[in-house]
């Protein structure tokens, strides 16, 4: 099977489970989901790629912020085994924006893997908007 008819068998699993119709990616292999009331995922998907991304923003440092303190959570959430499930924490320097991002290969997913691996990161994604500022 190739990686877009994956991506549409797990689009399917994903609205079954949530009960609800899904936008598909666009012409830009992109979409955003909304995930409780405040996180917003996007999960992406370049061509024929093996890889799916998934990012989320989870905050915004603000001349307010005292940078030393953010990075160390930043850090501190980064460990291997940590409290991201294996997704990782960066700071996009142009805007400033806190970026929780996760790589899923598509050949290892099955439709109930990438449910329970989207659910597990837009849980974590809420967990850092939360904790990081």
């Amino acid at each position: 099977m190739n990686p877009r008819e994956s991506i549409s068998r797990f689009f399917e699993a994903l609205e079954e489970r949530s009960g609800t119709a899904l936008p598909r990616p666009g012409y830009d292999g992109c979409v955003s989901l909304a995930f409780g009331n405040d996180m917003e995922i996007t999960l992406e998907h370049d061509g024929d790629s093996p890889w799916i991304h998934l990012h989320a923003v989870v905050g915004a440092l603000s001349e307010a912020h005292t940078p030393a303190p953010v990075y160390r959570r930043l850090l501190e959430k980064n460990l291997p085994g940590g409290a991201l499930r294996g997704a990782s924490l960066s700071l996009d320097t142009a805007t400033n924006r806190m970026i929780l991002s996760q790589s899923l290969w598509i050949d290892a997913l099955t439709p109930e893997t990438f449910c329970n691996a989207a659910t597990n990161f837009a849980v974590t994604a809420s967990e850092c908007h939360d904790d990081l500022l």
